[in-house]
């Protein structure tokens, strides 16, 4: 049996059909989608996020492209390249699968780390 970030499957398997949340990130409407989509992984990932999250601070998505490389167009792959330099525990963490829509999954993903607010919306 496998373990993600200490956890045993089956102790995740556990938790999700007993409803108790493993991290507070769990709770948040915009890690909903990372859970449905990534399950037991998604999971392991926000309660990573969640146990080490004063090592995140906001930032504009303006400011996170600039850390993405060109992958020909591919701005899942390209949003991949900016997790891992700037995050890069949390890629290794990343499932390889991604489920039917990985751009939309890793969207969401920078939403819950904090990378959201276009420079234009915030008034600067």
């Amino acid at each position: 049996m496998r373990e993600i970030f200490g956890l045993s499957e089956k102790r995740i398997q556990q938790l999700l059909t007993e409803d108790i949340p493993i991290s507070k990130l769990a709770q948040l409407e915009k890690a909903e989608f990372l859970l449905a989509t990534w399950g037991i992984d998604g999971y392991a990932l926000l309660y990573y996020i969640d146990s080490t999250k004063d090592e995140y601070k906001e930032m504009y998505f303006d400011t996170f492209l600039t850390k993405c490389r060109p992958c020909g167009g591919d701005w899942g792959q390209m949003f991949l390249t900016g997790i891992k330099e700037l995050y890069p525990t949390i890629y290794n963490l990343i499932p390889d699968d991604m489920g039917l829509n990985p751009f939309a999954s890793l969207y969401e993903l920078l939403r819950v780390l904090g990378i959201e607010k276009c420079l234009e919306e915030s008034g600067e």
